[in-house]
This record gives structure tokens, sequence and C-alpha cells, in this order.
């Protein structure tokens, strides 16, 4: 052997740990190189782009000598189940690509390298690139995590742990707890109710607590199917809509994000007559965005949960803060985005953004001028001048600018949170504080209010030196519009998902605000 090739071949030993030949370790009849195959055998499976590259790169780094022997893929064949609580489709590693190592001697080694590196890949990084169903827009300085999709890094991961396909499985999943306790939940939820009918509840007048109905016994039925009551004795016959049964619907109310009023109305009759395979598929496409989320995840981050109106300070992975936030109406929706909090504005104005003014404030100025007035709201035109409102014809006003006055009226309240975006958008204070109550906070037009905007602001600036602080109070209590640069500036991430887990796996699902779940699931269905 000429000295080159043994070196590359020591040094491939050494980056998969002992690879041996013979008997069990015995790849069989497979050619010694699968160099000359790996085109034909890609093509004839219609194995993805990403997946060809990276088994490209895995077979080189080992100088492309066959690695499958039957050990290593019945313990690849043992491992692949795992992966439907992940959400992902382990027929199509299994039946796509493995059942290739059996029928298909020339492809064999190869179709179990597809089959390893797609569930490693699709792990990491997704079953889909987000860019076609989800497009996030990233501020270009902004670090991303592991949104590249490196086939080199992923490559050597499968080649170092090939005699234990499950370890190399657990090091590709995001290291999120939310996805471990979302996965945790689909785990239960499978156990729980795969293949599981609940009983339909028909529509019908609103039910509340004290009234008689006929579908009373349905409801119950379908309450204790998912063991929100338990088994009774009632007789089916018994109509009233007792109070342990609004209890229980209380209940199913708070694990679905809908108003906890223990009456049945379009909302909640909807959500229980959702399947409870659903259900699970609808736990599999959040699996999945949690997977993009973690490739933009940081230790320090503003984290703002679109769905659950709900925003997170991490510093060095931990929630220092949490606050509910107000979010984007279905007609005008918050977007996803990653970018970075530079600058803070204390006691700012608002500019109205054209969308605003055309839809909400023109139509308010024409049935009443002096809505202006009572808002505090200046009419400038394009070079700045003020204007004087009574002067102008607001059935064709021109190009006209409204700014309102910073103060207790503003709506943006005492401070904004700036951050480069396409999108004019940013975190900012309310004075509509009472909106906060709201089970579901979808009143903004694609910004997000913020409850304790001031406590979040003050956060921002622990790290600042005491000087910075009383003149940051100080630019506070004065009333004055003035922006101020954060010490260090702080990633923002703003994203959307449906379903959440707590650490024991017990699943909560919220309304799918933007109607984006059902879209989602149908494009899960058909191969990446």
């Amino acid at each position: 052997m000429p000295k080159v090739r043994v070196v590359v071949t020591l040094l491939c030993s050494m980056l998969v740990g002992t690879v041996s030949y013979g008997n069990e370790s015995d790849p069989g009849s497979v050619d010694a190189s699968v160099k000359s195959t790996l085109g034909g055998c890609a093509g004839s499976m219609d194995v993805p782009e990403v997946i060809r590259y990276t088994a490209e790169e895995f077979y080189r780094l080992i100088d492309y000598r066959p690695v499958w022997n039957r050990l290593r893929t019945r313990r690849l064949a043992l491992a692949l189940p795992g992966l439907a609580d992940d959400g992902l489709d382990v027929a199509e590693f299994s039946e796509r690509y493995l059942s290739r190592a059996e029928t298909d001697n020339q492809c064999s080694d190869f179709a179990a390298t597809v089959a390893y590196l797609s569930a490693l890949h699709q792990l990491q990084f997704g079953r889909w690139d987000r860019s076609e169903i989800a497009p996030i827009w990233r501020e270009p300085s902004v670090a991303s995590g592991t949104i590249i999709h490196d086939s080199t890094s992923l490559a050597r991961l499968g080649l170092k742990h090939l005699d234990q396909p499950s370890v190399a499985f657990d090091l590709a999943r995001p290291s999120l707890d939310m996805y471990a306790d979302l996965r945790r939940g689909m785990l239960e939820w499978r156990r729980r109710y795969a293949g599981v009918q609940w009983p339909l509840v028909r529509e019908g007048v609103v039910l509340k607590p004290g009234m008689s109905d006929d579908r009373v016994p349905a409801l119950r039925a379908r309450l204790a199917a998912q063991n929100y009551l338990p088994a009774s004795n009632t007789p089916a016959a018994d109509k009233r809509y007792d109070p342990e049964i609004v209890n229980a619907l209380k209940n199913f109310q708070q694990q679905h994000g809908i108003r906890v009023d223990g009456i049945l109305g379009q909302e909640t009759l909807g959500a229980l007559n959702r399947s409870a395979d659903y259900r699970m598929r609808q736990i599999a496409i959040n699996l999945e965005r949690l997977r993009w989320l973690s490739a933009d995840w940081e230790p320090d981050l503003l984290l703002v949960d679109i769905a659950g109106a709900y925003a997170y300070l991490y510093n060095k992975g931990t929630v220092i803060w949490q606050g509910r936030v107000q979010v984007g109406r279905g007609s005008r929706p918050t977007p996803s985005l990653k970018s970075r909090i530079n600058r803070l504005t204390f006691n700012p104005t608002w500019t109205v953004p054209p969308t605003i003014y055309r839809k909400d404030k023109l139509p308010k100025i024409r049935r009443d001028t002096d809505y202006l007035k009572k808002n505090h709201i200046r009419v400038f035109d394009q070079e700045g001048r003020e204007l004087d409102p009574e002067a102008i014809d607001w059935q064709d006003p021109g190009a006209v600018i409204l700014r309102q006055d910073a103060g207790a009226a503003s709506a943006l309240g005492v401070v904004a949170f700036r951050f480069s975006n396409p999108f004019a958008v940013y975190l900012h204070d309310t004075p509509n504080q009472e909106l906060f109550e709201h089970y579901q906070r979808t009143f903004s037009s694609g910004c997000v209010r913020v409850e304790g905007a001031v406590d979040l602001a003050d956060l921002l600036f622990a790290c600042a030196d005491e000087q910075t602080r009383l003149r940051v109070d100080a630019i506070r209590q004065s009333g004055d519009t003035k922006d101020v640069l954060l010490p260090e500036p702080i990633s923002i991430l703003m994203d959307y998902w449906t379903v959440t887990a707590d650490d024991s796996g017990d699943v909560r699902f919220r309304p799918d605000i933007y109607h984006r779940d059902a879209a989602m699931m149908a494009r899960m269905l058909d191969p990446p």
C-alpha cells in the first residue's frame, strides 16, 4: 500500500472508531470501493442533492470504503423507529432507503448510508428547507447558528458514531429544552392516543353551565376519552351540564389556549372535534418548527413567541424575564425574523405607517377631524413641514404624514425597542395595558406590544455603568424623545409555533392565529 494511502486509512480509522471487516463486520460481497457506483445509486434512489453531497463527503473521509455490515445495519434499523417521536417519517428512511441495503447488492452500502445521513440531516436541520414553507427574514450581520448545512460536519458525526446510530441521533437533535419537552410530549401522545377515535360533539346552541342539552352525553364521553373526566357511572341519558363537566371543559380550554369560561361555544367545539391524529400531526410540524428555530438560537436572546403571545429574555441560556405581548392580527401578522436590538427610543413619537394611515386613521379623520387633536396627532408634508389639518381636504389629502406626539396617549408608550428589518416593526410599550388580560392577544398591526416594557429596558441596561443608568432614567423621566444605544446589543428572534410541552411531556396546544398549520401538515405528507 502506498505511504499516503496508509496515512489516510489510519486517520479515517481514528475518525470513525474501529472499522473492522470480517464475520459480523464483513460488508459481504460489496465492491471494496463504492466510488464508482455513487452516482448511479444516488440517481436510482432519487436522493436529494444535499444528502447526496453529504454521502460523497462521508465516503471521501474513509477513502470510499464500504462500512455497513450486518451488525451495524441491524443497529441502524433498530434506532430508526425512535425518530417517530421527533415527528419524522420512519418509513422514509427504512423503506425508501434502508430496504435497498437488503435487495440491491451493488447499492447496499450506499443505501444504508443515505438512510443514516438523511435521518441525521432531518434531525439537525429539519425535514424541509424552511424558506420553502415558512420563510424567516434575517439581518445579515446577525449570527445565525447552524443555518448553513455543513455536510462535512454531519458526515463526521455519522462516522464517529457509526456503531451507535442512536447516539448520533441524540447528538444531531436540537439541544433546546423546549424541543426535548415536545419530543417527550409526542412520545406520550403516540403511546396514549395513536389510532384512538374520539367521540364527536355535534353543533348546536352555545352550551352554558346549568343548562341541559342532548349533546351532554357526547361531551362527557369526549372529555373522558382524553382523561379530563374520570370513568363515570352517570347514565348516558343524563343531559345536565353539571359542575363536574364544566370544570373538565375548563381544563380542556386551558390546555388548548381557549378562553377558560366553561362555555361550549364555536371555538371550543372546534378544538374538541379535532381528531387525535390531527393533534399528532400538529405536534410533528411543531417539532419541525423547533428544529428550524434551533438554527437561530443563541444563549443571550430576546425570544418572541408569536402564537403564544409571550416574550422571553435569555441570559446564558436561562430565562431572566418574561412578559405577555400583543402581536399582529390575522390580516397584519407579526413576521418571523431574526435581528439585533441596538438602541432604545425613550418617550417615542409615532409616525403612522402608510397601511395604518389608509385603513385605520383616514376613515376616522374623515368622520371627525377633531380625532387628530384628541389623539395628539400632527400632520406633515413629505418635506417635514407641519400642516394645518383644517386646511386639508381629507377626501383627497395627498401625500401627508401623521405623527403622534410622545406622552401618555402615545401608541408606543414610554419606550420602543429598535432593530433592523424590512417590515417597519419593533417592540414597544403601550397605553392599552388592559388588552394584556385577553387570552388571545392579536391586536397590533405587526409590531409587538410588550407588558412590562420598562422592566425589560432596565434589564437591557443592567450591564451598563451607574452613570449610564442614571442618564437613561433621567431621559425617561424628562419626557424628551431620545435614542440611547444599548451597551451590548442583543439578538431578537421572533417566530411562530402552535404547540408546546412542559418537562413532563404534558402538551399544550394554541390557536393557530395565522392559519398556517393545515398547509404545513399537507406539505409534510410529501417526501422532501
